[in-house]
């Protein structure tokens, strides 16, 4: 999972190395987890799914225009409001 503007150069596979998630379970205001590089975990909403790159761009409570592959999904939810409080 990154934060990135560019991401012309980035792409991912459509179904996670568990065949968990595919990329098109994902719809923008979906309430997500993301494990981060850095192994710790943040909730996100997402504002919109590159079916073409493969690419999950949500917001986080503290980011905009973040970026992760199906492989960085940890959970996935509807919509929920208070998700990033």
């Amino acid at each position: 999972m990154s934060n990135s503007s560019d991401l012309s150069n980035i792409s991912g596979r459509q179904v996670d190395e568990f065949n968990c998630f595919h990329i098109k379970d994902f719809e923008a205001w979906d309430s997500i987890r993301v494990n981060m590089q850095d192994g710790s975990m943040v909730r996100g909403v997402v504002s919109f799914v590159d079916y073409e790159s493969n690419l999950i761009i949500f917001s986080t409570k503290n980011n905009i225009n973040c970026y992760a592959t199906v492989d960085d999904i940890v959970s996935l939810e509807e919509h929920r409001s208070d998700w990033l409080v």
